[in-house]
């Protein structure tokens, strides 16, 4: 797992060809003005989720996994708390592995972090995680834009 500045963004883009071309793609793009909804960039092999949405309870929390995709999540507006825990054997799945949909849910809990404004975390297949946590329950909607990278 990376969290850091989308500023930064840049320092992340040898981890695989698709990853380069999601990080040119926000270097290159006002991500305020994307409408919600499926952007793609290469087919289905980089493209971008635009959402709006208030966070979820922690009671609420989804911890997944996906195998065939890296995501790179970009908070564009407001800000939430994102979960990250080591994949490991001794895990209980809540959902079997979905092929179709890239995702494995599971049973579990972990330490919390504050994702804000201008600042990105990236997924590889070994991070289990929960993102799309609340702060405040009064708190404002997130702007998100969440890039799926096949790995290449």
């Amino acid at each position: 797992m990376i969290h850091d500045n989308l500023q930064n963004i840049h320092q992340h883009a040898s981890i695989c060809p698709s990853v380069n071309d999601a990080i040119n793609f926000l270097k290159s793009t006002d991500l305020t003005t994307l409408k919600e909804g499926i952007h793609e960039i290469d087919s289905k092999r980089v493209f971008g989720i635009v959402e709006r949405y208030q966070p979820k309870q922690l009671a609420d929390a989804v911890w997944e996994t996906h195998k065939r995709y890296i995501d790179i999540q970009v908070i564009i507006a407001g800000s939430e708390r994102m979960g990250c825990i080591p994949l490991t054997n001794d895990l209980k799945i809540k959902t079997p592995y979905n092929q179709e949909k890239d995702f494995t849910f599971y049973h579990t809990d972990g330490p919390l972090f504050i994702v804000n404004q201008g600042q990105f975390t990236i997924y590889h297949p070994n991070d289990v995680h929960a993102p799309g946590l609340q702060l405040d329950p009064q708190g404002p909607p997130v702007h998100k834009i969440v890039m799926k990278c096949l790995i290449d």
